[in-house]
C-alpha cells in the first residue's frame, strides 16, 4: 500500500509542478536512492545531521536553499522495513545526480558515526 500511496503523490505533485509558473522549462530528477538498515535512532540522527546541514523538511518534502540554488527532495522513511528512499526532484543542471547521490551517502555515514 505505501508503493501505491508514493506512486499517486508522486503523480499529483508532478500535475502540480506542471501549473506552477515558476517551473523550471527542464526539470533535472535523478533516479531513487534507497539505503536499507536504517532504524529508528540512525533515522533520528539522520533527519538532526540533515537538518545541521540545512536541509528544510515539511511532511515528505525536504529542500535545500543555497542562495538562489535550490534542490527539492522526496523522502520517504519506512520503519517498517527500515529503509530511507530519497529522490532528488529538482536540481541545477550542474548539479550531477551521481554528487547528490554521494552527499546524501555521506550523511549517513555521518549519522551512523554519531550513534
Amino acid at each position: 500500500m505505501n508503493i501505491l500511496n508514493r506512486f499517486f503523490k508522486g503523480k499529483l505533485d508532478q500535475v502540480k509542478d506542471w501549473q506552477n509558473p515558476d517551473r523550471e522549462e527542464t526539470p533535472m530528477p535523478c533516479p531513487e536512492i534507497t539505503l536499507d538498515g536504517i532504524d529508528k535512532d540512525l533515522y533520528a540522527k539522520l533527519l538532526a545531521e540533515a537538518t545541521e546541514a540545512g536541509i528544510e523538511f515539511n511532511g515528505s518534502q525536504a529542500t535545500i536553499h543555497e542562495g538562489p540554488i535550490l534542490l527539492l527532495f522526496d523522502w520517504n522513511y519506512d520503519s517498517e522495513t527500515r529503509t530511507l528512499h530519497v529522490t532528488c526532484l529538482k536540481k541545477p543542471f550542474l548539479y550531477g545526480c551521481g554528487a547528490v547521490e554521494t552527499q546524501i551517502r555521506e550523511l549517513v555515514q555521518k549519522a551512523k558515526g554519531a550513534i
